[in-house]
C-alpha cells in the first residue's frame, strides 16, 4: 500500500514580499540636476571642440571686449582666432613699451574694425583671415623703414572693432599721450557715418554718441533696477566664458537676422525699400529727400570731432593724420574688378537704396569739409576710392580690406606720413 503524503493547505494569505523603498522627492531632483550638469558640461566641451577644430589649436576668447571707463570696452589680452592682442590692447605680436626704445618713431594707427584689421563680414565672400604682418600698420612700417633705411619706424595697432572718433578721443588722452607717439593716424568714417545715417531711429538727444549696443548692455547691468540685473549680468559673462553659449546665441542672431532681411526685402526698412542701383542716384535723392536731409543736419557732430583733431595735434605738437577710410558703397564701378563688383552688389542689398544713398552723399560732405583744414601737424587724406582698374580684389565687404588692400592704403599713406613728420621737425614747438 503505498504512503500517503500529507499535503499542507494553501494559505489564504500571500507570502510577505520584500519593501520596495519609497522614491524620495529629493532623490529626483538631485538627479535632475546632475543630468542637466553633465548635458551642459557635454555640450560645453563638444561646442570647444568643434571651435577647436575649426580654428586651430587656440581656443580663442569668444569676448574679446572688455567694459573699461572711459572708453566703454577695450580689447582684452589674448589670442583670438590668431589675432594677438597684447597686455595694453594693441593688436601686437610683441608688447608695446611705455617708451620707444632710442631713435625709434612710434606711430599709432587708431580707428575701428578696418585699421584692426577684421577679415570680411559676407559669409558668401570667401575672404582670407587677416595676419599680424598683412595690416595696416604691418605694411606702413615696412614701406617707413625701406624708405628711410636710417631710421626704425615702429607702427602700432591701437585699432578697436566698432570704435567711434569720440571714443578714439579718450583713447589718445587717457593711453596714447603716456606712450609718446611720434604721430598718431586715425583711420574712420565707416562707424560714424552708421551712426549718422540710423540716427532718425532715435538716439538719446543728450549723449547720441552712446547709442552702441556694447554701451547699452554695459548700462543696462550697472543702472538695472529691476528683477532682471542678475540675467544681464548672466549673459555677459556667459558670453566671455560659454563656448556652447556662443554658438547658440550666434545661431539665434543669424536667424533674427535672416528674418529681418526677408522681412525687409518686401518692403520699405530704416535702409530703405530696395537694393541700391548704381546710376539712380538723382531718382533716389528725391524720393528719399527728407531722410538725407536729416542726416546732413547731424554732420557737425562728426565734422567738427575732426576739427578739434586739429587744435589738438597743435596745441599738443604731436602731428596727426585724419584719413576717411575706404567704402566699397561709394566706389565706382568702372574701378572694381569682377568678384568686388559681386561684393559690392550685396552691399547695395544689405544697405538698400536709402542706407547706401546717404554714405555716397555723407562721405562727399565730409570730404569737402575737411578739404581745407591742412596745417604744419594735421592733414587729411580721402581714402574713400581705394580700388583702381587691375586684377587684384582690395575689398573682402563694404569696407573691410584684404591684405592688398591694406597694403595699397599703406601705400596712400605714406607720402601724407612723410611730410606730417619732416614738416613737424622743421616746425617750432608751441
Amino acid at each position: 500500500m503505498a504512503e500517503a503524503t500529507l499535503v499542507e493547505p494553501k494559505s489564504s494569505t500571500p507570502a510577505p514580499t520584500a519593501a520596495r523603498p519609497r522614491s524620495s522627492v529629493g532623490g529626483n531632483v538631485l538627479l535632475a540636476l546632475v543630468s542637466l550638469v553633465v548635458f551642459l558640461a557635454l555640450a560645453e566641451l563638444s561646442a570647444r571642440l568643434l571651435y577647436w577644430v575649426r580654428w586651430g589649436r587656440h581656443l580663442y576668447p569668444v569676448q574679446t571686449n572688455a567694459y573699461v571707463f572711459p572708453l566703454g570696452w577695450s580689447l582684452a589680452p589674448g589670442v583670438y582666432r590668431g589675432q594677438t592682442i597684447d597686455s595694453l590692447g594693441f593688436r601686437r605680436r610683441t608688447e608695446v613699451a611705455l617708451r620707444p626704445a632710442a631713435g625709434t618713431t612710434r606711430i599709432f594707427l587708431v580707428g575701428g574694425s578696418t585699421a584692426f584689421g577684421t577679415n570680411g563680414l559676407y559669409p558668401q565672400v570667401k575672404a582670407a583671415p587677416i595676419h599680424e604682418e598683412e595690416t595696416i600698420d604691418h605694411h606702413l612700417e615696412d614701406l617707413l623703414n625701406h624708405a628711410y633705411p636710417d631710421r626704425h619706424f615702429e607702427v602700432v595697432n591701437a585699432g578697436v572693432p566698432e570704435y567711434r572718433l569720440f571714443q578714439e578721443f579718450s583713447l589718445f588722452r587717457e593711453k596714447l599721450l603716456n606712450l609718446q607717439p611720434s604721430m598718431v593716424i586715425f583711420l574712420d568714417g565707416h562707424n560714424d557715418i552708421s551712426f549718422l545715417t540710423g540716427a532718425a531711429s532715435g538716439p538719446s538727444r543728450a549723449a547720441p554718441y552712446w547709442s552702441n549696443r556694447n554701451f547699452e548692455r554695459g548700462q543696462r547691468v550697472l543702472n538695472s533696477e529691476g528683477l532682471l540685473s542678475p540675467i544681464y549680468f548672466l549673459d555677459i559673462w556667459l558670453g566671455r566664458t560659454s563656448y556652447a553659449y556662443h554658438m547658440l546665441s550666434t545661431l539665434l542672431q543669424g536667424t533674427v537676422n535672416q528674418l529681418g532681411t526677408a522681412g525687409s526685402s518686401a518692403g520699405e526698412s530704416a535702409w530703405g525699400a530696395k537694393p541700391f542701383v548704381p546710376g539712380d542716384d538723382s531718382s533716389a535723392v528725391a524720393h528719399y529727400q527728407k531722410e538725407i536731409n536729416h542726416a546732413v543736419d547731424l554732420l557737425p557732430l562728426y565734422v567738427n570731432q575732426v576739427r578739434d583733431l586739429r587744435a589738438i595735434a597743435d596745441s599738443r605738437a604731436i602731428p596727426i593724420l585724419y584719413v576717411l577710410q575706404p567704402e566699397l558703397l561709394v566706389e565706382p564701378d568702372g574701378e572694381l574688378t569682377n568678384h568686388e563688383k559681386a561684393t559690392q552688389t550685396i552691399a547695395f542689398d544689405q544697405h538698400r537704396d536709402l542706407g547706401t544713398l546717404e554714405w555716397r552723399v555723407l562721405t562727399r560732405a565730409i570730404a569737402d569739409s575737411l578739404r581745407f583744414v591742412a596745417t604744419p601737424r594735421f592733414s587729411f587724406l580721402d581714402a574713400t576710392h581705394l580700388a583702381q582698374r587691375d586684377s587684384a580684389d582690395l575689398y573682402t565687404d563694404y569696407c573691410h580690406l584684404t591684405s592688398l588692400g591694406n597694403r595699397r592704403l599703406a601705400e596712400l599713406l605714406l607720402p601724407q606720413v612723410s611730410q606730417l613728420l619732416g614738416a613737424a621737425a622743421h616746425s617750432p614747438r608751441s
